[in-house]
C-alpha cells in the first residue's frame, strides 16, 4: 500500500473499533486475529461512493465516517446525471431524511449535513423552514485537510421554495434562491433577482469568521466572513446529496472477536481508588499506613 492508503484503513481500523465499543461490545484490540478481522471489515464494507466520478473521494472517507458515526451513504442525487433543475432535485432526494450535500467548485469542495428532510410547503408560491442538526465541512481548498464547521443553533435549519416560489435574502432586493441552509450559508438555485435561478447550480456561499476554524487557507469575502468558494457567487461543477445510511454496522460479527483475557486488568471504581486497600502499601510500610 502507498502511505496514503495506509493512513485510510488505519483510520478506518479506528473508527470501526470506537463504533464497536459504543454498541457495548468489549474485546481484546491488542490480539492480532481480532486486528485482521476489524481489517478485513473495514477493507470489504464499502461508504457508498461509486466508481463513476465523485466529489467524495477515499481519502474523505475516514473524515465522513467519524463526524456522520456511520458506515455508509446512499447516492441519491448528481447533477451531472439526473438534470441540475430544482425539479430534477427534488424529484430525486424527496423525503430522504439525513442529507448530505457535496458541492465541487474548480478545486473546492464542501457541503452540509442536516438530519432532516426537505420539506415543501403545500403552496406553490411559499416557503418552508425544517430545523434539525446541521453541519457544514470543507473536504478540500479551505484547510489542509476535510474539516468540519459548526454554525450556531439559531443557523441549524433549510428553507425550501415551493415550486414557483423562492427563499429571498434579508433584503429581498439582493437576491433569493431555492433552498438556503444555515440562515444562507449555502444556497442552491442562487440568483441576484427576486427570481431564482433554473439551475440548482447556481450558488452563493459564505461563513462567518467567527465560527472558521483554526487553519483557513481559503478565500476571504471581507473582514468578517470566509469562503469555502472561489467566489461569493458561483456555478457549482457538480452538486450531489446523499443519504446517510443509520444502524448498525453491517457485517461486523461482535462474537467472531476474541473477548477480553480472564486476567485482563478490570478499571477501579472511584470508591476502590479511594480506599485503604488502593492507598496503603504493602509490608511494614502497611502496618505504619493502618
Amino acid at each position: 500500500m502507498t502511505v496514503t492508503e495506509k493512513k485510510i484503513h488505519a483510520r478506518g481500523v479506528l473508527t470501526t473499533i470506537q463504533l464497536v465499543l459504543s454498541e457495548g461490545h468489549q474485546c481484546n484490540f491488542n490480539d492480532p486475529n481480532n486486528l485482521r478481522y476489524i481489517y478485513r471489515h473495514v477493507d470489504k464494507v464499502s461508504f457508498g461512493i461509486s466508481d463513476a466520478a465523485s466529489i467524495i473521494e477515499g481519502p474523505h472517507v475516514p473524515h465522513l465516517r467519524q463526524w456522520l458515526r456511520r458506515p455508509s451513504l446512499q447516492l441519491l442525487y448528481r447533477s451531472t446525471r439526473d438534470g441540475d433543475t430544482f425539479a430534477d432535485f427534488m424529484g430525486k432526494v424527496g423525503s430522504a431524511r439525513r442529507l448530505l450535500f457535496a458541492v465541487k467548485n474548480n478545486s473546492n469542495k464542501f457541503g452540509v449535513f442536516f438530519d432532516g428532510p426537505l420539506n415543501q410547503p403545500n403552496n406553490p408560491t411559499s416557503i418552508q423552514m425544517t430545523t434539525g442538526d446541521l453541519f457544514l465541512f470543507s473536504l478540500s481548498g479551505s484547510f489542509p485537510q476535510p474539516t468540519q464547521i459548526h454554525p450556531p443553533q439559531d443557523r441549524q435549519r433549510v428553507q425550501v421554495a415551493g415550486r414557483d416560489g423562492a427563499v429571498a435574502t434579508a433584503n429581498p432586493g439582493l437576491g433569493s434562491g431555492k433552498i438556503t441552509m444555515a440562515r444562507g450559508n449555502l444556497w442552491l438555485g442562487h440568483s441576484k433577482s427576486a427570481t431564482p435561478s433554473p439551475s440548482i447550480l447556481s450558488c452563493c456561499q459564505w461563513i462567518d469568521k467567527g465560527i472558521t476554524p483554526p487553519g483557513f487557507t481559503g478565500r476571504k469575502w471581507n473582514a468578517v466572513h470566509n469562503l469555502l468558494a472561489d467566489s461569493r457567487y458561483f456555478t457549482a461543477d457538480v452538486v450531489e446529496v446523499y443519504q446517510v445510511m443509520r444502524g448498525p454496522l453491517p457485517a461486523i460479527e461482535p462474537d467472531a472477536l476474541r473477548p477480553l483475557p480472564v486476567n485482563f486488568p478490570k478499571p477501579l471504581s472511584a470508591s476502590a481508588l479511594s480506599s485503604r486497600e488502593r492507598t496503603c502499601p504493602r509490608g511494614r510500610a502497611a502496618r505504619q499506613c493502618n
